[in-house]
């Protein structure tokens, strides 16, 4: 396991910090030591770690759920990427700021990957078909957003403090709801969606018009845009669309270092 270092030393400048920082101390603690401040280091030396270790497992059972499909490629690196920049931008509002928590970019970069778990519950025959879904195949497919919540909400149970696995179960929940209340499985409208899931539904569609696929081309970020912005009030939350409008650069550049190779 990683080895968390705490530097302890009489020298105390800021140079000194930097330099012990860079040379791969994790924290750093002038002397004379303070048994209380020892105590709290370590704790959130124990915080961190615990959180990273939280992370890596959620993404492996989220690349385990997705490991059905060979389609998606690089698309959970994309999706948790583009979800943590827009809730960055997002929370640059002071109003929202006080309403989430001072975490909450991270936390939507853990929990996002986790927005199709719920696939692993839809039969083959529905989630590999090549073509078309049928009007029934695609009621069996829109279970994946019950399915899932279900799961991760069975976990909250075992964890009621666990933030994470609580965004992480409203955004399998509600990703697929719509701000104008003509999304599913619920039908929620405007803020009765919760945040993280507003986030991830536009990244989540982002990301669907702009990669290919084996049975589809990927679109231009201008007619990307033009979706987004038509779906402005109607699909996605105005907050939302206004931030994607703001760090469009960025996400192009996320895109860009994520882009798949698909296999011919």
């Amino acid at each position: 396991g990683y080895i968390y270092i705490i530097l302890v030393t009489a020298r105390n400048s800021k140079e000194d910090m930097v330099q012990g920082l860079t040379a791969g101390a994790d924290d750093f603690i002038s002397k004379p030591l303070e048994p209380a401040e020892i105590l709290a280091r370590i704790r959130n030396a124990e915080r961190l770690l615990a959180l990273e270790t939280t992370s890596i497992t959620l993404f492996s059972l989220a690349k385990l759920a997705e490991s059905k499909d060979a389609d998606t490629g690089n698309h959970l690196e994309r999706i948790r990427s583009y979800a943590r920049a827009l809730a960055e931008q997002i929370c640059k509002d002071p109003d929202i700021r006080a309403r989430v928590s001072p975490h909450f970019p991270d936390l939507l970069y853990q929990t996002s990957p986790l927005h199709d778990i719920g696939k692993v519950g839809i039969p083959d025959y529905v989630l590999l078909k090549p073509g078309s879904l049928s009007d029934e195949e695609w009621k069996v497919m829109k279970r994946h957003a019950e399915i899932g919540a279900e799961t991760l909400d069975a976990c909250l149970k075992f964890a009621p403090n666990a933030e994470y696995l609580r965004l992480a179960r409203d955004i399998a929940w509600a990703h697929h709801e719509k701000w104008d209340g003509t999304g599913y499985p619920r039908g929620l409208k405007g803020e009765e969606i919760p945040l993280c899931a507003r986030i991830v539904a536009l990244a989540d569609v982002f990301d669907a018009l702009t990669t290919k696929r084996v049975y589809k081309a990927a679109i231009s970020h201008d007619l990307a845009r033009g979706i987004i912005l038509d779906g402005e009030g109607k699909h996605f939350d105005p907050i939302v669309v206004r931030a994607f409008l703001a760090i469009e650069d960025q996400l192009m550049e996320i895109r860009n270092n994520y882009q798949d190779i698909l296999l011919p």
